[in-house]
């Protein structure tokens, strides 16, 4: 044979391999996947169950009274001690605080300011003058802020 009739070999399939080829593919990428699918613990029917807690109305009854209107109580300004107060507990004297106060959306702020504390309520607010709260220097405890916040609640 000469160099100028060499046979001739196609680069390409035939249009029926190609079709046969990719189909082959299809399905064998989609019987990989259905058997993937069909036995991993992910695809399991099983649903464990939960039970409601057993106090599962208490609960829902405290969720609706979130909604409850809040009101101060009418004798609030008469109480003598709060509810909160520790028995025991000295009457505490905070001088030179920064007091955020909540009033004016927030913006309210009194500087240098004294807050008198007794049995959980606060008695006094402004520059403190003992004679103004009926004490004597030994029966309460005295913290100086100088400057920190100190803020309701």
């Amino acid at each position: 044979m000469d160099d100028k009739h060499l046979p001739v070999v196609p680069l390409h399939s035939s249009p029926v391999q190609t079709r046969f080829g990719a189909l082959l593919a299809f399905v064998l990428v989609a019987a990989a996947t259905s058997a993937t699918y069909l036995f991993s613990p992910i695809s399991s029917t099983h649903h464990a169950s939960t039970a409601a807690p057993v106090n599962a109305q208490a609960i829902l009854d405290t969720c609706s009274g979130l909604h409850t209107q809040v009101e101060v109580p009418s004798n609030f300004a008469l109480r003598t001690e709060s509810d909160r107060y520790e028995r025991g507990t000295r009457a505490l004297l905070v001088k030179n605080a920064t007091v955020w106060t909540g009033n004016h959306d927030g913006k309210e702020v009194l500087h240098n300011t004294d807050v008198f504390l007794d049995k959980g309520i606060i008695k006094f607010i402004g520059k403190f003058r003992r004679n103004e709260v009926g004490f004597d220097a030994a029966d309460y405890d005295v913290l100086d802020a100088a400057g920190s916040w100190l803020t309701p609640g």
